[in-house]
């Protein structure tokens, strides 16, 4: 019984059991009444514990010393050795129990999803052989908001300062993400990684461990490119490997059929497409508020064929008008009835058609709309 915390609780509880006052309780352990009434004048550790049970959530296996070095990163004036006192105070040194079921009983909060492009990547390893029959590896980067392969990189081994030139070479033109998800590799754990999205301001997400679910995208587009590249290709060398690699990265951002709105958006992006057309389709005519929101998003003008769609959002709509569509249909409905097969009757195109213009779209996108096309539009949203 060392520790001035523990003598001040054996008398308090000697008082309590025993009735006596703090000056007879403390005659009779032993502990001199100054210790007692002490109180502490440093200033309270309460926000660094916080700080620090915090940043051991999200990295479950980090030590001391890696607290210590994030929480300098932070701003924080402390030293290792008042880590390493509090480490213990707080249970951090102590394994977590977890009961044996297939759940894990460490909370873990969800994640946020991106917003826009470039805003989150992931990243993953897959495995692969040579002709010769060589182990390769090949480092997957993908964009999650849009599902853009960002890099493809194959190679025989992978260090961390190696997935950090990788990384630098693929935001040469698109920038770097705010944060990037990655699993427990060694290549992702290391020092030269962590020291590279420290100075870059790239946060690392990583995945609970044997966790793949954690990593859901990354893992769906692995198995796309095993499926439509890695099986079907025999790799002479690295090189071919590469070169193989570039073209299916090109293959799948421009011109592969993508089920998501989002990847088409993106790769109309990527084609530098100046505005995007829907068809008059069901789908699309469910999807409408879908497209215009990544429309807006992506800053691409929107020419769709009602004019619901414009007063949604849409920059211009250019269609026929229901009268002349009730005129055509009265006109089918008498011949019909009037004893005509509706096998006989020819196809009738429309005769008139109305232009609406969404003036507030045009000045979200920084266009000028030219005043003789204004005076032409039947209807103009301001």
């Amino acid at each position: 019984m060392v520790r001035p915390a523990a003598r001040r609780a054996l008398v308090q509880w000697a008082r309590e059991a025993y009735q006596v006052s703090e000056r007879r309780a403390c005659r009779a352990v032993g502990v001199e009444r100054s210790m007692v009434r002490y109180r502490s004048r440093r200033p309270s550790q309460q926000p660094l514990r916080t700080r620090r049970r915090e940043l051991a959530g999200v990295r479950l296996r980090a030590g001391y010393q890696q607290l210590h070095v994030l929480l300098r990163r932070e701003g924080w004036r402390v030293n290792h050795k008042r880590v390493y006192r509090l480490y213990p105070e707080e249970g951090l040194a102590l394994r977590r129990r977890r009961p044996r079921r297939h759940r894990s009983a460490v909370a873990r909060a969800r994640l946020p999803a991106p917003t826009q492009p470039n805003e989150q990547w992931a990243m993953d390893f897959m495995h692969d052989t040579l002709a010769d029959g060589r182990a390769v590896r090949i480092l997957t980067v993908l964009d999650v908001y849009g599902r853009e392969c960002v890099a493809l990189v194959g190679a025989a081994t992978f260090s961390g300062g190696d997935v950090a030139r990788a990384l630098t070479e693929a935001s040469t033109a698109r920038g770097l993400p705010q944060r990037i998800t990655v699993d427990n590799g060694t290549e992702f754990t290391s020092r030269l990684l962590d020291h590279w999205a420290y100075w870059q301001h790239v946060a690392l997400e990583f995945s609970r461990p044997g966790k793949p679910v954690d990593n859901t995208f990354i893992e769906a587009f692995n198995g796309t490119l095993r499926r439509e590249c890695l099986s079907l290709h025999w790799f002479l060398n690295l090189e071919d490997l590469q070169q193989t690699l570039e073209s299916w990265r090109h293959d799948y951002n421009h011109h592969r059929p993508h089920s998501s709105l989002r990847r088409a958006f993106q790769a109309a992006v990527n084609a530098r497409a100046d505005a995007v057309v829907p068809l008059a389709d069901p789908l699309n005519a469910v999807l409408t508020r879908d497209i215009l929101e990544l429309a807006a998003r992506y800053r691409l003008p929107t020419m769709m064929e009602e004019r619901n769609s414009v007063e949604a959002g849409a920059l211009l709509a250019y269609y026929s008008g229901p009268e002349d569509a009730y005129s055509r249909v009265a006109s089918y409905v008498a011949r019909i009835l009037n004893g005509a097969k509706p096998g006989d009757l020819p196809v009738e195109q429309p005769t008139t058609f109305e232009l609406a213009i969404n003036l507030k779209t045009a000045k979200a996108l920084g266009l000028t709309i030219p005043s003789s096309l204004l005076q032409r539009a039947d209807h103009v949203i301001e």
